[in-house]
């Protein structure tokens, strides 16, 4: 008999294992661990929502090169699984439709118990410290500036913009990051997300402030 959570447990490991650019198999467990939380408050099926969550990322378009055999893999990890009734297909579903480049597609997807948890588990997981860490070591990988004063924060954009047009890691906070808290679909991961929120904009005004040298010392002389 397969075990399915410890399946999708070893699946995650062998896809993301490798990874140190930010989605990688720790993200996928704290995405993991944050679902049974909110689920704890919301509801849901648990086996579909640790499902997704566990394998949130591993055929994630940005991060493989072939996407489509990434697709065609988990499809068939899932389907091989035995899963009860429509498991497999709505973990697929959730998956597909969870990204906020899908969001800014226009595509609406059915929000499901499941999905508006494994969404807002996700979306908890770039705020904060760790989602400072994880946009900054991501911007690194892709040979992305920490921040380019003559480069604005894009106000809209399409997915394909999202995806591919220029950017700088500290602009991500505005164009995204910081826009995170209030897409969140449950009222729990709106407050726990309170605090994340005000940690990212306090570390924005630091690195700004930082920049310029405005936080140089008024009377170097004296210390004060």
């Amino acid at each position: 008999m397969i075990f399915p959570i410890p399946a999708a447990d070893a699946y995650a490991r062998r896809a993301l294992g490798g990874r140190a650019c930010g989605p990688d198999y720790h993200h996928a467990d704290r995405v993991r661990r944050n679902a049974l939380r909110l689920r704890e408050a919301g509801g849901g099926d648990p086996l579909v929502a640790v499902l997704a969550a566990r394998l949130t990322v591993v055929a994630d378009p940005e991060l493989n090169a072939d996407p489509e055999g990434a697709q065609r893999e988990l499809e068939g990890f899932l389907r091989g699984l035995a899963l009860p009734g429509d498991v497999a297909g709505h973990v697929l579903r959730i998956l597909a439709g969870m990204s906020f480049a899908r969001e800014l597609s226009g595509v609406d997807p059915a929000k499901t118990v499941e999905f508006r948890v494994v969404q807002d588990a996700d979306r908890l997981d770039a705020l904060g410290a760790i989602g400072i860490a994880r946009c900054f070591a991501y911007g690194g990988s892709v040979n992305q500036p920490l921040f380019e004063p003559g480069l604005p924060e894009r106000s809209s954009m399409t997915a394909e913009e999202y995806r591919c047009g220029k950017s700088s890691s500290l602009n991500h906070f505005g164009e995204k990051l910081l826009k995170l808290r209030d897409r969140l679909n449950t009222e729990t991961a709106r407050r726990w997300a309170a605090s994340r929120h005000a940690f990212l904009e306090e570390f924005r005004t630091r690195f700004l402030a930082e920049w310029d040298g405005a936080d140089f010392p008024r009377n170097p002389a004296s210390g004060g």
